[in-house]
């Protein structure tokens, strides 16, 4: 499932007339989704996880830590549109809800 934000994201579709109501409607509801570079998606996965993503931010260095703030806004953007809270944990983390500062290379794993 692509959201507004995905929309924008792509330019065979973001080159399209509707893309400048989705974009407006976006910073007036939640402008932090395009400062952020949120490009909300959802795959459900064949045993029910959800894989959503994602972020992107540019710069001359990349911080080898994903941004918490992204994936916190990720994860509340997604709770909004599903009306279902999320439960997630990194790959590889025992028993915490989620891990904070995982490497950029290491997945999260999310159900609702």
């Amino acid at each position: 499932m692509l959201t507004g934000s995905s929309i924008l994201r792509y330019d065979g579709l973001a080159q399209q007339p509707s893309a400048v109501d989705v974009r407006e409607e976006i910073l007036a509801e939640s402008p932090a989704l395009l400062e952020q570079g949120v490009n909300l998606m959802l795959t459900q996965r064949p045993d029910g996880r959800l894989v959503i993503g994602d972020t992107h931010h540019y710069g001359v260095t990349e911080d080898p830590f994903e941004d918490e703030a992204s994936d916190d806004l990720v994860l509340a953007e997604m709770t909004r549109l599903l009306g279902a809270p999320s439960r997630c944990a990194a790959a590889g983390a025992a028993s915490t809800p989620r891990a904070r500062r995982r490497p950029s290379s290491s997945p999260s794993r999310c159900r609702t």
